[in-house]
């Protein structure tokens, strides 16, 4: 457990790349609200939409025409959003490292602000690009892999946390959704996007300057032991365990698809009012990531209620058990990412 302070932390991020059950766990902070502000992965919409994108999935025409209301979103002002202080609550945020976005939703003063995001949007080592700096946030670091100054990213008022989850099922349930015509907008699949690479170099990076090793959870244990493992988490953030924590309802599942619809023309908040997600909007079929949540939205709790395409032969195994075959392409990359998976899973906690 990490040491009490006077002042609970203002942010706990959950650090996790694609397809690793982040988005189940993050429902399940959703069922504190008193609690927690919960963050979406905010810096995504600077990865991919903003001004200082690096992903090339998206050309500037489309990001001008579909993605207007991300014009201003730069690093530095999605992070500083994530970071601010929140009076009432945490801030929760679930995120990859390789991106990062800020919410729609006012801070109070008594939650704890709470985010994922993905560790790939904020470190980015894709060979496709060759940035590794952004205007708004300075110049690079040499000893540092990320786009974030080290004072900001290590700011006392911050915590990391670490999800995983093994590449023999995050790699091919990621590959089945990036295809000519895909519901989720993603034309093909990128390898490079499997974001385990960065997650262990943001991982390495923290544990060094810090000089204490965060925690790191593994979606397998999660899915095993809800219980046991959300009180590991709960414990590291300094928040008592809940129940209620691995069960939701109808009105929690509204409310995660809430986070996940994108501003839509006039009803959008403004990037300057530290918000990019709207408080209301004219329409429910523009969502955010649309198509990469299915399950989520269906689920009833901690690996409860599954949509049936979250279980299939591609990412789960074959039903009578016999190791599932799959195209060259995505054999090499689980094979390739296996190696930082199995480093990242000798210092996952266990309950």
């Amino acid at each position: 457990m990490v040491e009490s302070t006077a002042t609970p932390p203002a942010t706990v991020i959950l650090w996790v790349h694609p397809r690793s059950c982040s988005t189940m766990f993050e429902c399940a902070i959703l069922q504190r609200p008193d609690d927690f502000e919960v963050l979406h992965e905010p810096m995504g919409d600077a990865f991919y939409f903003g001004p200082e994108r690096i992903s090339k999935r998206y050309s500037p025409e489309q990001c001008a025409k579909e993605f207007p209301h991300y014009a201003e979103a730069t690093f530095k002002k999605t992070w500083e959003n994530v970071i601010k202080p929140n009076e009432t609550k945490r801030t929760f945020s679930k995120g990859g490292a390789r991106r990062y976005h800020p919410s729609a939703l006012e801070r109070n003063a008594d939650v704890l602000g709470t985010l994922s995001d993905m560790a790939q949007y904020i470190c980015n080592q894709a060979s496709s690009t060759d940035i590794k700096s952004v205007p708004s946030l300075g110049p690079v670091d040499p000893s540092n892999p990320t786009l974030i100054p080290k004072d900001s990213l290590l700011s006392p008022s911050v915590i990391h946390t670490f999800l995983i989850r093994t590449p023999s099922k995050a790699v091919p349930s990621y590959h089945r959704l990036c295809y000519p015509g895909s519901p989720t907008g993603f034309e093909y699949w990128d390898p490079e996007e499997t974001g385990l690479r960065e997650l262990r170099l943001l991982f390495d990076y923290i544990r060094k300057q810090t000089g204490r090793t965060p925690l790191v959870l593994d979606s397998e244990d999660l899915l095993a032991d809800p219980e046991g493992i959300m009180k590991v988490w709960c414990d590291e953030v300094q928040v008592r365990f809940d129940p209620s924590m691995l069960e939701w309802n109808e009105g929690t599942r509204e409310h995660f698809v809430s986070l996940l619809l994108s501003a839509v023309g006039s009803n959008c908040l403004l990037i300057e009012s530290s918000n990019l997600i709207p408080t209301h909007t004219t329409s429910t079929s523009q969502k955010k990531w649309p198509g990469f949540h299915t399950s989520a939205e269906a689920s009833k709790g901690v690996g409860k209620g599954l949509s049936k395409d979250h279980i299939t032969p591609s990412n789960h195994g074959t039903p009578n058990g016999e190791t599932p075959k799959f195209p060259d392409d995505v054999v090499e990359c689980i094979v390739a990412n296996t190696e930082d998976y199995e480093y990242l899973r000798g210092f996952v906690k266990k309950a």
